[in-house]
């Protein structure tokens, strides 16, 4: 009954836009001139410049020259009849037809799901009306596309259609978009890319190639499919077409960066418009180091292309921050840009695995003890009659807590954690900015829980900085076309442990980085190195995270289903590699942590937690807040 009603008064308060539409156009009947359209600027280009003032990409217009309808393929605009409005040439503007079926499925749904539009009323759209969702503003699409259809021919609709549409990422016009994807002129179009090119159009954003081939192709082929059924194209040039790839040819300045370019497209966008994006002619100052990004890419690609060798699905992330500022430094989103634009820094959240036991150390430090003390390495039965083990399936007996944590002892973060209460662990998690959820379980102290890579380089950034959490950023600022600032980066700061702790926790990861050292001394980079490795259960994903004096860099491989790896892919062997050759060609050697003044350098024995001398081979430097 409800729905009756709805539709009734739908139909009712259509009928009534409709009569009052027309009433307005007899009295404003005005002549269209479509030869304007041609006359418009392509403005200016907003141009990002890297941190040493170096433009690295730009965006722009993307305008060629307008191409005549009697010059295109006929595959070409068959695919765009098939996918937009196959009955173009039946219509006189407006489809009834689709009219009515679009009104039924709203109402049906209740909600504004299904447009009816034809390709006339989307030019109407693109130069002479809005796109918000209104009745007025249909009312005027449709009486402006019966004016339109009475003033030209269908020719020239189509054809000043196909040269202005949008196909995302500031392309305008199907002779941009054929040049920008596949530097070729749109007279050489496959019914392939045709087919692709259509697919774009109801979601520029979204099925553009640029920004995710798989929805591309996934449209290209519901377009392919459609040639198929209005009888364009037969069934073997459908299967034929619906195989290849889409084949990209990106522009040099859309190969750096990809996925941090994208970061940047996105909030720009949102803030100024894409109008203003691509013609405003804003100066971007972003965060990015060429010189860091240009190694990232290529140490990336390297071992990842090494590695596919024997896990061919593996893939991963890279992400470098500046320690003073959080500021991105190089970013990357994964192995192929072209291939999937899923960014795994910002995107792809995994366990935390070990890379979460600093957390619970940070805690037992806060509580008083000192990473001198020690604890007892011994099996263990938790709640649940859960019994945790170490990955040597050993036990070591009495060691310190630095010990357990350079080796990555898994006993005594749970034994820490049942000793000072989960809800402790969890606060101090919170405060350090990580995401959650956090089950409360012992588990939680071997890190079951999830975050970004991103989101761990900020953890670990904030060991290297007095222990204060700095949100991680990639724009310093914004200026208008004449040289004013429309946008400034303001950090967003917070203590969120006491310099001490976070100096003895940096010391304690120092060693660990000694540990790994002396397993790779042959190619360990020169100067201080704090980090850590992670590996979670089932070998679905390993972490290094990284600290020096400058930088604070994850590396983070796994699959993109979350599956386990079929073959073994270890944080030490494989993550730590790659992480080492991107910082060794970014470092400087010279500098060097520094720490809590207040803290005093102390030398113990690893398992006694004595003090030692430097000729006991057991014996590693601490930091100490004891007197």
């Amino acid at each position: 009954m409800m729905r009756i009603r709805t539709l009734f008064f739908l139909v009712i308060f259509s009928v009534t836009g409709l009569l009052c539409g027309f009433a307005f156009f007899f009295m404003t009947n005005r002549w269209l001139d479509l030869s304007a359209l041609e006359q418009s600027t392509p403005g200016r280009p907003s141009i990002l410049l890297d941190d040493e003032g170096v433009e690295w990409a730009r965006f722009q217009l993307d305008k060629r020259e307008p191409i005549a309808l009697s010059e295109l393929p006929d595959h070409v605009v068959k695919a765009f009849l098939a996918a937009e409005d196959h009955q173009f040439f039946v219509h006189h503007g407006i489809s009834v037809r689709g009219v009515l079926r679009s009104l039924i499925t709203n109402i049906r749904h209740l909600r504004y799901v299904q447009g009816a539009s034809t390709i006339t009323q989307q030019l109407v759209r693109v130069f002479f009306v809005s796109n918000e969702r209104t009745i007025w503003r249909k009312v005027r699409e449709q009486l402006l596309s019966i004016l339109i259809e009475q003033q030209f021919s269908k020719e020239q609709i189509l054809e000043a259609y196909l040269n202005h549409v949008y196909f995302g990422a500031g392309i305008y016009g199907i002779q941009a978009a054929a040049q920008r994807f596949w530097k070729v002129s749109v007279r050489n179009l496959t019914v392939g890319q045709a087919a692709l090119l259509a697919g774009i159009l109801p979601s520029p954003q979204r099925y553009s190639p640029l920004y995710c081939e798989r929805l591309a192709l996934e449209r290209r082929n519901i377009v392919l499919k459609c040639m198929l059924s209005c009888g364009f194209i037969s069934q073997k040039v459908c299967d034929e077409s619906s195989k290849g790839p889409v084949g990209l040819k990106r522009d040099s300045k859309e190969a750096i960066a990809p996925y941090l370019r994208e970061m940047i497209r996105r909030q720009l966008e949102e803030k100024f418009g894409r109008n203003t994006l691509y013609t405003g002619g804003l100066i971007v100052q972003t965060t990015l180091n060429r010189k860091a990004q240009l190694e990232a890419e290529h140490t990336f690609k390297r071992h990842i292309e090494r590695l596919r060798s024997v896990e061919p699905k593996l893939d991963g992330a890279l992400v470098c921050l500046d320690n003073g500022t959080a500021a991105i430094k190089a970013l990357i989103g994964g192995y192929d840009y072209g291939v999937s634009q899923f960014n795994r820094v910002t995107q792809a959240v995994r366990q935390m695995g070990s890379m979460f036991k600093p957390v619970v150390y940070a805690v037992a430090l806060e509580q008083g003890k000192e990473f001198s003390d020690t604890a007892v390495d011994e099996p263990l039965v938790a709640i649940g009659n859960w019994a945790p083990q170490n990955v040597t399936r050993e036990f070591e007996g009495t060691v310190t807590l630095a010990h357990a944590l350079s080796l990555s002892n898994n006993i005594i973060p749970v034994k820490l954690l049942l000793e000072m209460g989960v809800e402790k662990i969890i606060a101090c998690a919170r405060r350090l900015q990580l995401p959650g959820p956090f089950m409360p379980y012992p588990s939680l102290a071997l890190g079951c829980t999830e975050c970004s890579p991103l989101q761990a380089a900020a953890l670990f950034n904030l060991f290297a900085n007095r222990g204060v959490y700095t949100e991680p950023y990639f724009i310093e600022w914004v200026k208008n076309e004449g040289g004013q600032k429309e946008l400034k980066h303001y950090p967003r700061s917070e203590q969120v442990l006491s310099w001490a702790v976070s100096s003895e926790l940096l010391q304690a990861l120092r060693i660990v980085g000694d540990h790994l050292r002396d397993r790779m001394p042959d190619r360990w980079i020169q100067g201080d190195v704090a980090g850590k490795t992670g590996t979670t259960n089932d070998n679905r994903t390993c972490w290094f995270a990284g600290v020096t004096p400058t930088h604070t860099s994850v590396v983070c491989l796994g699959r993109d289903d979350n599956k386990s790896m079929e073959h073994k892919i270890f944080s030490m062997w494989h993550a730590l590699p790659i992480w080492l050759d991107f910082n060794g060609h970014i470092e400087d050697p010279s500098k060097a942590f520094y720490f809590d003044p207040q803290l005093k350098r102390i030398r113990v024995n690893r398992y006694s937690g004595c003090p030692a001398s430097e000729s006991d081979v057991n014996s590693i430097t601490l930091l100490s807040a004891r007197v």
